[in-house]
């Protein structure tokens, strides 16, 4: 799952390969989810992060490392226990935030909530990683300010006043 936390740290960088590669794994990996109650036959409940706006998020978990950090820090367990986790596929994961989304439950997904690699899916980015389909997650990622320490130039742009740039001829 090391490969799959890691494409998501370069995809929330807004790297469009590294968006590209995460939708690829996507589509071959097993995720886990915090259960709020244990696992009875196929129904699964799960835990939702909180979100900005009010509504909350499905959290998806690359690492159950991550997902343990996570729920020590909002307090979740699974039926008053220590938290349990349950192994599904990552396409079926994306589905289950979709159902929650059309029923008014959530606002879209979360992947590694409270971790630096966090990465927030709104549901035409899910729906596009679904259908293999980068494009709206590169879309709003690209709209993202680039943190000053990101950035690949010092000063300012050329293409603000008193911005300057060299020919390479």
């Amino acid at each position: 799952m090391l490969l799959l936390t890691d494409a998501v740290a370069d995809a929330r960088r807004g790297s469009a390969d590294g968006l590209s590669r995460l939708v690829a794994l996507w589509h071959e990996v097993d995720v886990v989810l915090p259960l709020s109650e244990p696992l009875i036959g196929k129904i699964v409940r799960v835990h939702l992060a909180p979100g900005r706006g009010g509504k909350p998020f499905m959290p998806i978990f690359t690492d159950g490392r991550i997902l343990r950090r996570t729920a020590e820090h909002y307090g979740w367990r699974t039926d008053g226990d220590s938290i349990e986790r349950v192994q599904v596929s990552a396409v079926v994961t994306l589905r289950m935030a979709l159902a929650f989304v059309r029923s008014g439950t959530a606002e879209g997904a979360v992947i590694n909530p409270g971790d630096p690699s966090a990465l927030d899916l709104h549901p035409d980015e899910i729906e596009g990683i679904l259908a293999k389909d980068p494009r709206p997650l590169i879309e709003r990622l690209s709209r993202l300010p680039i943190p000053e320490d990101k950035r690949f130039f010092a000063g300012p742009s050329p293409t603000e006043p008193g911005g300057r740039h060299a020919d390479a001829s």
